[in-house]
């Protein structure tokens, strides 16, 4: 059903099976960046899980800041948990579980895609400040990519 209502609203997404989940990766418009790359995760239990991807190869001198910037967003924005991965990655992440008729819940999932992506979207400026840090007064840092779909080098593929 997800796939199907994709489909239907024109979204580009890549769907890949794995033992009992289902995942689409696929890009929302956003703001505050170019878009908002997505990871959507179902399982065969009903439990969806978004991962938003805000930065990626954040340097090390930077984590510590980021995981204070993340706790400190905590505080401000419900619904998502703000977190730095070991690879350096700032991802925005919302679970839910799905339950009802089966026939709402391709609606229910994008509206809440849309609900935590504005939500994702708005902690970007603060995250980019965070990383920029003193080194504020330059324009791009092109170490650290803003989704995971950037060729090296910090351009859009």
């Amino acid at each position: 059903k997800i796939e199907e209502l994709l489909k239907n609203m024109d979204f580009r997404f890549i769907r890949i099976d794995c033992e009992d989940e289902a995942i689409f990766i696929l890009s929302v418009a956003a703001k505050n960046v170019s878009s908002l790359s997505v990871k959507l995760l179902i399982n065969n239990k009903g439990d969806f899980e978004f991962k938003f991807y805000i930065a990626r190869n954040v340097p090390e001198k930077k984590r510590m800041d980021i995981i204070e910037e993340c706790n400190h967003l905590h505080n401000n924005y419900h619904y998502i948990t703000l977190s730095l991965d070991e690879s350096g990655t700032v991802c925005a992440t919302y679970d839910f579980p799905i339950f009802g008729e089966e026939d709402g819940f391709g609606e229910l999932v994008l509206c809440m895609l849309d609900f935590c992506a504005e939500i994702a979207d708005e902690c970007v400026p603060y995250i980019m400040e965070t990383l920029r840090g003193e080194e504020a007064g330059e324009a791009e840092q092109p170490h650290i990519k803003r989704n995971p779909f950037q060729t090296e080098g910090g351009e859009p593929s």
